[in-house]
């Protein structure tokens, strides 16, 4: 048996190098088990930690025996770069910043921060068990510049079934619950079970205020819902122009009866243009980087306004 099947609380001994994300961190923590669903196993027992997060300051408990909740922990933030970074460059105090699909509301604290109490973020999230998380990150952290919703955003109001995607383990059943969606799932695996929640959908427009015509920028992360989300939130974009942050997946697109295409042509037809999103990490530093979008999409695409204050922002980001 190898010394790193031992214990894992042998992996906190790169703690402080993960941390400060140091040269070859990321293939450290795969080394040590950290990163990975497939390490779950190991970490079954192990407790919940709090930490603040090195970007926003606010705590957050994370559990340990979860792979995304344990590498948040151990580096300290959010692992998912490119939207992170569009909504640090471009939100600024008193700004508003909406989050469709927020999760555990990793992307949320980071806008929290940035707008400060002078602004507001709104954030929805129709998975109950990922909602209540959401709200207790909230209420310990004090958060009053942040509205909670529990429900989904479409273009027609309507109650509708959210499939989350279950994976059992050795270690239990393991929610991934970012794999919720309103879209049919194909039949899974032996490994696999769904779980269903009856969850009422509204239209984003009915739920920002009309005086809210600062609207800076407006993520969508919904597994394939990202069309209907903006058809329902029209006015808002008619009106605001903000930046726009979408998942560009084919196959979850399809699966809510959509396409690349569609999402594209909704776009074009609010006078946006896509632009693709680039990381480069650099002496310990990450920098972003925008390029026009043709016909290769990546994973996240921000979607800029000509005429868009908060797009002019980011100009200085687009090669």
């Amino acid at each position: 048996m190898g010394v790193f099947e031992i214990h894992p609380k042998l992996a906190f001994l790169v703690l402080p190098y993960a941390r400060r994300e140091l040269p070859g961190w990321g293939r450290l923590l795969k080394l040590f088990k950290v990163s990975g669903a497939e390490f779950d196993p190991l970490w079954h027992e192990a407790a919940t930690r709090i930490v603040e997060g090195k970007w926003h300051g606010y705590g957050m408990s994370l559990d340990l025996a979860n792979w995304s909740d344990r590498l948040i922990y151990f580096i300290g933030r959010y692992y998912d770069l490119p939207p992170q970074l569009v909504v640090r460059a471009v939100l600024a105090p008193g700004d508003k910043f909406v989050d469709v699909g927020a999760h555990k509301g990793m992307l949320t604290l980071i806008a929290a921060a940035r707008v400060g109490t002078s602004g507001s973020v709104l954030a929805v999230e129709p998975n109950p068990g990922l909602f209540a998380e959401l709200q207790q990150l909230v209420e310990t952290n004090s958060l009053t510049q942040v509205r909670l919703h529990h429900c989904g955003l479409a273009d027609t109001p309507a109650e509708l079934t959210l499939n989350v995607l279950a994976e059992t383990t050795k270690a239990g059943t393991v929610e991934h619950s970012n794999l919720g969606t309103f879209a049919e799932l194909p039949d899974p695996d032996d490994s696999l079970s769904v779980n269903r929640y009856r969850v009422p959908v509204v239209c984003g427009d009915d739920l920002i205020p009309d005086d809210w015509d600062n609207v800076a920028a407006i993520k969508i992360d919904t597994e394939g819902f990202d069309s209907a989300v903006i058809r329902g939130l029209r006015k808002t974009i008619d009106r605001c122009r903000p930046v726009v942050i979408t998942e560009v997946i084919a196959k979850h697109l399809e699966n809510a009866g959509s396409s690349i295409t569609e999402l594209c042509e909704i776009m074009q037809d609010l006078g946006y243009i896509g632009h693709n999103i680039e990381v480069r990490s650099r002496a310990w530093q990450h920098q972003l980087y925008l390029h026009r979008a043709s016909e290769r999409m990546t994973r996240e695409v921000v979607w800029l306004h000509p005429d868009g204050i908060a797009s002019r922002r980011l100009q200085p980001f687009v090669k």
